[in-house]
């Protein structure tokens, strides 16, 4: 097996292990997973690896039901990151017109990423990925949130 297959085999068990919920999941074990997940994200074949796989969605779950947690943050919106690096469509889904969306997950990622802004802002981990998620969201040509909705989101 080669490196390229071995990296498939750890995503496909990685995702499987981050798309099922367990209640008495320690925080630790659900923080490794997600860097697990972002050392993958960063291999040469990361493109062509998450290729179609939406992990933006159990990805965006974890980020809104562990908000309490720092570190959940951290290494999560850097994995949003690397993903809207990697994966074209991952901007795509996030940012696609709120009529169109069929998944509730989805539809608040900015107010998401706001949340921990705010709850984190002494953090400057949080605060550097978050911020350069919402600059991708806002450059981005099908963005459903304009800057003036974002700066009203976030003053409210």
């Amino acid at each position: 097996m080669d490196n390229r297959e071995e990296l498939a085999e750890r995503l496909k068990k990685l995702l499987v292990r981050l798309k099922t919920p367990q209640e008495d999941r320690q925080l630790s074990t659900l923080i490794q997973i997600l860097k697990d997940l972002l050392s993958v994200a960063r291999t040469e074949h990361a493109a062509e690896l998450f290729e179609d796989k939406d992990v933006h969605l159990p990805l965006t779950v974890v980020l809104s039901s562990n908000m309490s947690s720092k570190g959940v943050q951290q290494v999560g919106l850097s994995l949003l990151c690397q993903l809207f690096e990697i994966c074209p469509n991952t901007l795509e889904e996030l940012t696609r017109p709120l009529q169109a969306s069929r998944e509730w997950e989805i539809l608040g990622v900015h107010q998401q990423i706001l949340k921990a802004l705010s709850q984190y802002i002494t953090d400057p981990q949080v605060t550097m990925f978050g911020l350069r998620a919402l600059a991708v969201l806002l450059r981005s040509g099908t963005s459903y949130l304009s800057r003036k909705e974002l700066l009203y989101t976030y003053t409210v």
